[in-house]
């Protein structure tokens, strides 16, 4: 009793207690309102006198006594929550609601679009982050995003980095620059080198603290992170590149230390790419790995029972089973569109642990447009669709187009009524490069990038392979001689080869010849119109140079024609101009005199259309007319984008939008 430790409690409060303390429930005070009420009553009432107090009556409860009332109902009001809680069952954790939200850019900054296959953002495990690569006056540079505070922070030592990956803690934040993988608080700070000479593009830090390096035509690898003591540390292989397979792309981990990725055979929206497992032997080696899901790619995990992938544009989801390591259950379409990179159409999204997705949503597809030298634009009838690689028939009446978010493949488009399509190659190889013979009836381009093929551009007759290399040796044709002898390629050793130039005749023995092999790349090479003279992209100093020298004999003579950054340069058809872009994508124009001596004047601005594409390296973003007063642009509405969408809890959502689909089965 209550009285055993207070003997002036109140016989009220004694009671109070004693219902409280009732063995069955239901002899408890059912509601918190109930005793409530009870306990004023009890301070409230009047007192009376017990045979063990004195005689005296007093309406007011004494002071001795009203301390013993007030330390009861303490005594009673934990008493309360604690036999509520021991009886009530534990009430549910608050419904986690699927949010969206839109993360602005600061004024004047844009998202990155990406040449490789690979994102610009990413999220941390926690859903609190998102770091993203920011374009302002085209530099480039991490930019991080504070959930929490809404704050966002630029990282001034992260110049031209890529391909950003937060830690497993969140505090880092891993990025990729010029074949150099570092990392960076994500506070700010000193970056600090992981890997001098990976080569790699593409980064995924997974929780287990393995950096996983991807890229272009490799396998995955991986760079073991410790923080103390720091040192640089070398890649060791996580997967097997089989012979029918292009590259491992895009890792998850799963709860049992199995690995998902995906495999490509094709281009990114091919049907013959897959998502497949694989767990590491005992002794670190990579294990085999099986196919997961046929015809899909980006595999995301939500939980260990569902797998979120993209087959084309389109996403999907389905239960997964870890333990054996497959979908059950129906696989049901999404209602998300994302951005994809700007030469691969490889999807861009990033999810974390806890189920926040970040994405960029697509503006609209890109067009062809005409731009004179005024900067009047005119807008050309060829229809939206993921142009690439633009290059002019030589007389200007048709142009050659890559499209990746095919099966990569060189379609033709007529620029005048009427405006025929013709579709030139097909099948899952890569065929890209389009290069036109000088009288324009044939195109040789670059197939599965280890062959020189041609093809009729009228698509009159079969695809002639010209020339194929060892596997994992590029190949690109760049221009061709004015008699069309002989083809300018050039010539790169994947993973991490440098890029040199070449030549490769075009007759029946065809033989490939190393041109131009500097200890640096040289990229985007063009050929004057009397073959005399070469220009190309230099990347001898910090920044990419226009150099121009005689061609054949490319060392006798080398004369830097751009001020600054210059990149993708191309002659006129009168021998008189060389046109590049500087680095924000402006047309500079350098006049020459190209004759047996070569002389030139300062470069000049002649137009900066907006929002065209040309951040693509060893690839051309626009042309010149044959008459030089217009060039064709690619109009890139990725571009301008300037948010991210954030959607926290999006697991939620999607496990509703599964259960719903079994609930209809």
């Amino acid at each position: 009793s209550i009285r055993d430790l207070q003997p002036l409690a109140p016989a009220s409060l004694v009671h109070i207690v004693r219902k409280c303390l009732e063995k069955n429930p239901d002899n408890r005070w059912q509601t918190a309102r109930d005793l409530k009420t009870e306990l004023i009553w009890a301070r409230d009432e009047p007192k009376e006198t017990t045979p063990s107090t004195t005689a005296a009556v007093s309406h007011r409860v004494p002071g001795p006594q009203r301390h013993v009332v007030a330390l009861g109902i303490a005594t009673v009001a934990g008493l309360l929550v604690t036999g509520t809680v021991w009886r009530a069952p534990i009430p549910p954790a608050p419904a986690r609601l699927t949010t969206r939200l839109s993360l602005n850019f600061p004024p004047g900054v844009t998202l990155d679009i990406p040449t490789p296959s690979t994102t610009s953002f990413a999220v941390s495990d926690d859903g609190r982050r998102v770091a993203y690569v920011g374009v302002r006056n085209g530099n480039k540079s991490l930019y991080v995003y504070f959930l929490d505070t809404a704050n966002t922070l630029e990282i001034p030592t992260t110049e031209g980095a890529g391909s950003p990956a937060f830690s497993p803690d969140g505090e880092w934040i891993a990025f990729s620059r010029r074949g150099r993988v570092s990392k960076v608080a994500v506070e700010g700070g000193s970056s600090m080198l992981l890997c001098s000479d990976c080569g790699a593009s593409i980064l995924t830090w997974l929780p287990d603290n393995r950096l996983l390096l991807a890229g272009l035509e490799r396998r995955l690898e991986q760079v073991r992170i410790q923080d103390s003591p720091f040192a640089e540390r070398p890649t060791e292989p996580v997967t097997v590149l089989k012979e029918d397979e292009e590259a491992h792309h895009r890792p998850a981990l799963s709860s049992d230390g199995s690995l998902l990725f995906t495999v490509l055979r094709g281009g990114w929206y091919s049907s013959v790419n897959s998502v497949a497992v694989s767990r590491r032997n005992d002794d670190g080696t990579p294990g085999q790995s099986h196919e997961v899901v046929p015809n899909a790619t980006s595999a995301r995990l939500i939980g260990d029972d569902a797998l979120v992938f993209a087959r084309g544009a389109s996403f999907f989801a389905s239960r997964f089973d870890l333990g054996q390591r497959r979908l059950v259950g129906e696989q049901v379409p999404l209602s998300l569109r994302v951005q994809h990179a700007a030469f691969s159409a490889a999807p861009m999204y990033a999810l974390s642990s806890g189920g926040t997705l970040v994405y960029a949503a697509p503006p609209g597809d890109r067009r062809l447009i005409w731009v004179d030298r005024q900067g009047r634009e005119e807008p050309i009838e060829t229809g939206a669709r993921f142009y690439a690689q633009p290059r002019l028939s030589p007389d200007g009446t048709r142009v050659a187009v890559y499209q990746p978010d095919g099966d990569r493949d060189i379609w033709v488009f007529g620029l005048k009524p009427p405006r025929l399509i013709d579709r030139l190659t097909r099948g899952p190889d890569r065929d890209s490069m389009a290069v036109w013979s000088p009288d324009g009836s044939r195109i040789f381009f670059s197939s599965d990038e280890n062959k020189v093929c041609s093809i009729a551009a009228d698509h009159s007759g079969a695809i002639l392979t010209l020339f194929k290399g060892p596997r994992g040796q590029r190949i690109k044709p760049l221009a061709i001689t004015p008699d069309g002898a002989t083809l300018l390629v050039s010539l790169q050793q994947a993973p991490n080869g440098q890029i040199d130039l070449g030549t490769l005749s075009t007759g029946a023995n065809p033989r490939l010849t190393r041109l131009l092999a500097e200890p640096y790349d040289e990229r985007d090479a063009r050929l004057s119109p009397d073959g005399r003279w070469l220009v190309y992209q230099s990347e001898e100093s910090d920044e990419p140079q226009i150099v121009v020298r005689p061609f054949p004999a490319v060392t006798s003579g080398r004369t830097v024609v751009s001020a600054g950054f210059g990149q993708l340069p191309i002659w006129s058809r009168d021998g008189r101009e060389i046109f590049y872009r500087a680095r924000d994508g402006t047309l500079m124009a350098v006049a020459v005199s190209a004759g047996q001596t070569f002389q030139h004047s300062a470069p000049v601005a002649v137009v900066n259309p907006v929002h065209t594409l040309h951040e693509v390296n060893t690839a051309p973003t626009y042309d010149v007319s044959p008459d030089g007063r217009r060039f064709l642009f690619i109009r890139a509405p990725e571009l301008d984008i300037r948010s991210l969408t954030i959607v926290q809890n999006w697991d939620v959502e999607v496990n509703a939008i599964l259960s719903k689909s079994q609930r209809a089965d």
